[in-house]
């Protein structure tokens, strides 16, 4: 958790220097870009999860060699990958330019070569995931929570670094960033190397045409489930570039920085608990995993709730002590945003379990399409001249369609039913919720001060977790917590 406070600080923190140092219309089109090619980035997360899900389920019933073959064969595809994707993405951005993007045209060259550079950065965390989902797959929380730390701190450095240059700042900064994923898979695999027996990388002798068909068939799906939430994500950066320019971009850009902190929150936590879940279905004991997806889903949710709403309860003065000057709608972008990562948190333990279990299909076309159809709705709203305040609420309303298919669905797969979800998870969590928005609409009452805030925090926080513990967890829930949050490392 001490990380993932500190990450969190550093990276918005960073994110105030980098937006000084760039100016709104450049850091527009640094997120504009970098999104574009996470639109096919979004692989890296697919293939991370199918290596890291294949390494935990056979971590306790197959042989050290069978899982070092099916490592080497992990990287094989993470390789071959990587050479697609920057073949495709490079012959995206011939066209990409020719007027597809609302930038001003002095800028076009050095937003030219920030896609470029932004492209060898997905390649860079493209090579690394197989070497992070053997970590995870090992709960190997340390070493991760070490490295993701030291880059928190370079990009820092970074920031001051290009705030003070003389060089082009775009280009600078695209370039340094390079350098962290450089240093990120440098980092991954060589301790990979030293510490762990299932090690190795492809030859001809470990190719195994068996478990690469096993690997990319849910790597397939999973695929699809990542390019749905990049896809809307950027497709949103794209229609709002369409309507509005960089500038709004920026304050997109600012909302998702803000969410990808929050939800950094719950998936320090969900790493943790991702491993045991998937072992246990592969020992095949399916109560169990019904079990931990429920804890998983509740405990997110808890985590970021005792962020995200003191967050929005002060949104306008945060935005202002932490950017200095505020791009436009950012409050709303980043309300609307973090609302909606709540509500997907109340059943995300049940994306975990769908990974468990295998049946990937079904849940992918159900479930994660939904997130796609943000898009054409936005779209067309704006289109009938839907003021964005109210359009953009078509984020979060697809996010609860979502939640309730996501049920539906695992209903199918793994026996769960809705009245189950709904008296542990949901109904649980009612009394808790009342509780800390009362007592923070409470707290707005009083004049604004930094330390009588701070202190307020820490006061409801503790009366909200003794409420949480007390009033929502179940026998199975208060034997197991301590064990699953040490996971997290303190």
């Amino acid at each position: 958790m001490l990380k993932t406070i500190v990450s969190i600080v550093l990276g918005l923190y960073s994110t105030r220097v980098i937006l000084k140092g760039l100016g709104e219309s450049d850091f527009g089109i640094y997120m504009l870009l970098a999104g574009i090619v996470g639109m096919l980035s979004f692989l890296n997360n697919a293939l991370s999860a199918t290596t890291q899900r294949f390494l935990s389920y056979n971590q306790n019933i197959s042989s050290i060699s069978y899982i070092k073959t099916i490592f080497a064969n992990s990287v094989l595809v993470h390789i071959s990958l990587a050479i697609v994707c920057f073949i495709t993405l490079e012959i995206v951005g011939l066209f990409l330019f020719d007027g597809q993007l609302n930038i001003p045209p002095e800028r076009i060259p050095a937003a030219k070569f920030v896609y470029h550079c932004a492209i060898v950065m997905a390649v860079l965390t493209l090579l690394a995931a197989p070497f992070r989902a053997m970590l995870i797959s090992h709960e190997n929380m340390i070493f991760t929570s070490f490295i993701d730390i030291i880059d928190a701190v370079l990009k820092l450095i970074i920031a001051f670094v290009v705030l003070d240059s003389e060089i082009d700042h775009l280009r600078l900064y695209a370039l340094l960033m390079i350098g962290i994923s450089a240093f990120t898979l440098i980092s991954f695999s060589v301790y990979s190397f030293f510490c762990y027996d299932e090690f190795s990388l492809p030859t001809r002798r470990s190719f195994r045409k068996d478990i690469i068909s096993q690997i990319t068939k849910f790597a397939g799906w999973s695929l699809y489930s990542s390019f749905c939430i990049i896809g809307r994500n950027q497709g949103l950066a794209v229609v709002i570039n369409k309507f509005f320019g960089t500038v709004i971009n920026a304050s997109y850009g600012i909302a998702i920085q803000v969410s990808g902190a929050v939800n950094y929150l719950s998936s320090s936590f969900l790493n943790s608990i991702a491993p045991p879940l998937i072992r246990a279905e592969g020992a095949g004991n399916r109560n169990l995993v019904i079990q931990l997806a429920i804890s998983a889903s509740k405990i997110s949710y808890v985590i970021m709730a005792m962020v995200v709403v003191p967050l929005i309860m002060r949104l306008d003065i945060v935005l202002a002590v932490w950017l200095g000057e505020v791009p436009e709608y950012s409050a709303l972008f980043c309300t609307v945003i973090m609302i909606s990562a709540l509500i997907d948190q109340l059943s995300t333990g049940l994306s975990i379990a769908n990974k468990a279990c295998g049946k990937l299909k079904k849940y992918s076309l159900m479930v994660d399409s939904m997130k796609l159809l943000v898009i054409p709705l936005f779209f067309a709203l704006l289109l009938l001249r839907v003021p964005l305040s109210i359009s953009l609420w078509i984020y979060a309303a697809m996010e609860i369609v979502g939640a309730l298919n996501r049920i539906y669905v695992m209903k199918s797969l793994i026996g769960i039913s809705f009245s189950i979800w709904f008296r542990k998870v949901f109904a649980a969590l009612i009394i808790p919720t009342i509780v800390l928005v009362g007592l923070y609409f409470i707290a707005m009452l009083f004049v604004f001060d930094w330390v009588f805030y701070i202190l307020q925090i820490v006061v409801i926080t503790i009366i909200y977790l003794a409420v949480t513990y007390f009033v929502s967890t179940d026998k199975f829930e208060k034997h197991h917590i301590n064990i699953l949050l040490s996971k997290i490392h303190l």
